[in-house]
């Protein structure tokens, strides 16, 4: 899934989302995940898709040891168009529900997983993979395939109960 870009007469590879200065960073990153001049989304044409952007971080405070956890932005970007629906209100309503003041890292992630599995089954059980990006300062934890929440065969009712 790489985003394709067209090559300059200097041999330079620059991508559409690149080019007006004016654009804010939202539409840079929604031009970088769909292009509507080339109908391609993440390098390939979408049939009918959508998703929802969490963005979160760590405060240090005072003493390094006390972080604060903020939730920034919660932001659907489907493909047609800008919405809540069943899956990302369920998804938030648990993300929001499980804070805690005092999440580790790993509950953080877990918390995020449980989220984003509230909204596949409460979307009629779409999608099944759940990717989780952790980014520090210099450095990027990439899991692909963290968990799989609606596998295919099984009924989502039995994995709740696991």
């Amino acid at each position: 899934m790489a985003i394709t870009g067209k090559e300059n007469d200097n041999g330079v590879t620059e991508f559409q989302f690149y080019r007006p200065e004016n654009r804010t960073k939202w539409q840079n990153f929604q031009r970088a995940i769909y292009d509507p001049q080339s109908k391609q989304c993440l390098g390939r044409t979408p049939k009918n898709w959508g998703a929802a952007l969490i963005l979160g971080g760590v405060d240090v405070k005072d003493p390094p040891s006390i972080p604060d956890l903020t939730l920034w932005l919660i932001r659907p970007f489907t493909f047609h168009n800008n919405e809540f629906r069943s899956g990302s209100l369920a998804a938030m309503s648990v993300f929001e529900s499980g804070w805690k003041p005092d999440l580790d890292e790993e509950a953080g992630v877990q918390q995020v997983r449980n989220s984003i599995a509230a909204g596949v089954f409460n979307d009629l059980g779409s999608g099944s993979n759940i990717d989780s990006y952790i980014i520090r300062k210099g450095a990027t934890d990439y899991r692909r395939t963290y968990d799989e929440a609606n596998k295919k065969g099984i009924s989502p009712i039995s994995q709740r109960n696991n």
